[in-house]
């Protein structure tokens, strides 16, 4: 998926991973004692599960055009991705106490929220390596690439 000439799926991931780090952050300095870092961490996570959505839905459509050197590389770094979402939903659901915020974290909250961070990075190196080992997206015919 390309906007104005740039694949999308690269431009849209920042937003979400700068979320979610800042959020595990934040749930950090919560566990250090700073309590005051739990609701912004609560809404940057949230934040970052929205933005992950358009994310997503435009890795999954550069996914489908991928060559077929790049398959596993492809669905490795989309499982661990997913799985990333699916670890701070649960975090988030874990937070909730009714519709609002509960007051105090819990360690299975923090420890997921953790868990998720790591998962993620492990899934960015796999988008690295469909990029720098496969050229996933790389635009070949411009002059500098020939």
């Amino acid at each position: 998926m390309r906007l104005p000439g740039h694949p999308a799926h690269p431009m849209l991931v920042h937003f979400p991973v700068a979320c979610w780090s800042l959020g595990t952050f934040c749930d950090g300095l919560t566990v250090a004692g700073y309590p005051r870092a739990w609701p912004e961490g609560a809404l940057l996570l949230t934040i970052g599960l929205a933005l992950a959505l358009p994310a997503a839905l435009a890795g999954f459509i550069d996914f489908i055009a991928l060559p077929e050197k790049s398959i596993h590389t492809g669905t490795v770094h989309m499982m661990l991705m997913g799985t990333a979402w699916c670890l701070y939903l649960i975090t988030m659901l874990l937070r909730s106490d009714g519709w609002a915020l509960a007051a105090k974290p819990g360690w299975a909250t923090v420890t997921l929220s953790f868990l998720g961070l790591l998962i993620m990075v492990a899934g960015g190196h796999y988008g690295g390596q469909l990029v720098y080992r496969f050229g996933a997206g790389v635009n070949q015919n411009r002059p500098e690439c020939r």
